[in-house]
């Protein structure tokens, strides 16, 4: 699975689309009748924005992330936990960061879900900053079994974070 791109700005004037994540998503487990998932996935940041215009790092970042994914009915919650090495090119681990997060997606119909999401970024030592708190919701629409475009709005909690966040993702399952 590939996915996701994200318009998040981080200074106090930007306004733009930010870094190009990649994710490849792997599922280790599955059982209780399906209800019950593990995967695994791994996120890379392209830097692609301008750091000029704090829309980005200038930096790549690699980050692994452990998912349970618990289904009641039409609902899911997934559990999300992991750690992301920032600025990857250099061995300093002060700027790096824990990731925790949650996630309900409510199952509309065939086509559509319902996203809301909660997730944090949490600094690695008392040196790598504050954190940060981000909140989001909207639809997922499946286009077919392997394709299928998100839509999420949002806000965001902690230093120096914008008051409107925005993501478009696009994931592809092969």
């Amino acid at each position: 699975m590939a996915r996701w791109f994200r318009v998040v700005p981080t200074s106090d004037d930007a306004d733009d689309l930010t870094d190009l994540t990649i994710a490849s998503k792997l599922r280790l487990w599955q059982g209780l009748e399906d209800k019950l998932k593990f995967s695994a996935r791994m996120d890379l940041k392209l830097p692609i924005a301008s750091d000029q215009h704090g829309l980005g790092t200038g930096n790549s970042d690699i980050g692994l992330v452990g998912i349970a994914t618990y289904t009641i009915g039409k609902t899911s919650l997934d559990f999300n936990a992991g750690y992301y090495a920032i600025s990857i090119s250099r061995a300093d681990f002060d700027d790096d960061r824990w990731f925790v997060g949650q996630t309900i997606r409510q199952m509309l119909n065939e086509k559509w879900i319902l996203l809301a999401e909660v997730f944090a970024f949490l600094p690695n030592t008392r040196a790598g900053g504050h954190a940060n708190w981000f909140f989001s919701g909207g639809p997922q629409w499946s286009v077919r079994e392997n394709v299928s475009f998100s839509a999420l709005v949002g806000s965001a909690a902690g230093h120096k974070n914008p008051d409107l966040t925005g993501t478009l993702e696009v994931t592809l399952t092969f």
